[in-house]
């Protein structure tokens, strides 16, 4: 399948702005997940970021999870979740159209008006990369071409060490450490959807607004 990947060619290109597309399920959004828009926004400058689109997924075979709460609530937490966040949008087409855009056709959409695109993504993400086996490589569609051609933003993760050697030719690394060196994005949706349905705290695991939003319409429940 011939695809097109936008401005990535082999000479030098003025670009008119530079992204950062951070797409993910978002269910439900955590205060992981906007620590992780945090720092990179906070590292902007560095990294040349313009601006941060927050893409939160249509429906998708491989996550039947999504289909738990109706596209509106994810929505809604979404901008509760990353709203007043200068430079940060919420782009909800994906949820609007009830579809699910895979990433080389994000990196087309966004890379349209000639912006360079960054693609954020955690350090599981990665994971083998050296042989060709990280999950991008293997599960996303046009993976390798991705892997080889595209920009990514990687972020640590608690629990997920990262071997330079696996890193992708094309990448800028945020480490969102305290000060004794330790790894500080953690957590997961799947691991919030377990405590909410169990019963269990989950309070400065999201932003307040998102807490009383799941309690309000009993979100997640079994």
């Amino acid at each position: 399948m011939d695809i097109s990947f936008g401005n990535i060619q082999q000479i030098e290109v003025v670009l008119s702005k530079h992204i950062a597309v951070y797409g993910g399920s978002f269910n439900p959004p955590g205060s992981h997940h906007r620590a992780v828009v945090e720092r990179v926004m906070r590292q902007s400058c560095r990294l040349r970021i313009d601006e941060m689109a927050v893409v939160p997924c249509g429906p998708r075979p491989d996550k039947a999870a999504i289909n738990d709460v109706a596209p509106v609530h994810r929505a809604v937490m979404c901008d509760l979740t990353f709203r007043g966040m200068p430079n940060v949008r919420v782009d909800l087409f994906d949820l609007e159209s009830s579809i699910f855009t895979r990433h080389h056709q994000l990196q087309e959409r966004y890379a349209a008006d000639g912006s360079q695109v960054w693609h954020v993504v955690g350090a599981d993400l990665l994971k083998g990369g050296a042989g060709s086996g990280s999950p991008i490589q293997k599960k996303w569609a046009h993976g390798d071409e991705l892997w080889q051609y595209c920009n990514f933003i990687v972020v640590h993760r608690q629990g997920f060490p990262l071997d330079d050697a696996d890193l992708p030719p094309h990448c800028e690394v945020v480490a969102i450490r305290d000060s004794f060196g330790a790894d500080l994005v953690s957590g997961s949706s799947s691991e919030l959807r377990r405590r909410i349905s169990g019963h269990q705290p989950y309070e400065g695991l999201v932003v307040p607004e998102v807490h009383d939003h799941i309690e309000r319409y009993g979100l997640y429940r079994e």
